[in-house]
């Protein structure tokens, strides 16, 4: 029994292959009933709409790592409180310092 693979976020059909062709498909049925002048309006309208709610899903996305990966002071130094496992005052990793990897990848910096 073979496996099969799942589809990429793009594929997915919650992705943005369909949710743009959804969008386009509901876009042009519209302008059709509004008549062809409004066609190109009503299609980048359709698109800049689905482009929109990417950037909110993707900026809440990119919050909630930042949040993970905040930084917290610990015996002096500024450690990320998810790569060290920080909690109550004490860390079960040993200490990273902040800005880590993530932050930096975040942040399209050089990791150090």
């Amino acid at each position: 029994m073979t496996a099969t693979p799942s589809p990429s976020p793009w594929e997915a059909p919650d992705g943005l292959y369909y949710r743009y062709g959804a969008a386009l498909h509901d876009a042009d049925d519209h302008s059709c009933q509004l008549g062809e002048g409004t066609q190109y309006s009503v299609l980048l309208g359709a698109i800049t709409h689905v482009r929109d709610e990417e950037m909110e899903r993707l900026t809440a996305s990119v919050d909630r790592i930042r949040n993970l990966h905040r930084p917290v002071e610990h015996r002096g130094r500024t450690i990320c409180v998810e790569c060290s496992a920080w909690g109550n005052g004490s860390t079960d990793n040993p200490p990273t310092v902040h800005p880590c990897d993530t932050i930096q990848a975040l942040g399209n910096q050089e990791a150090t």
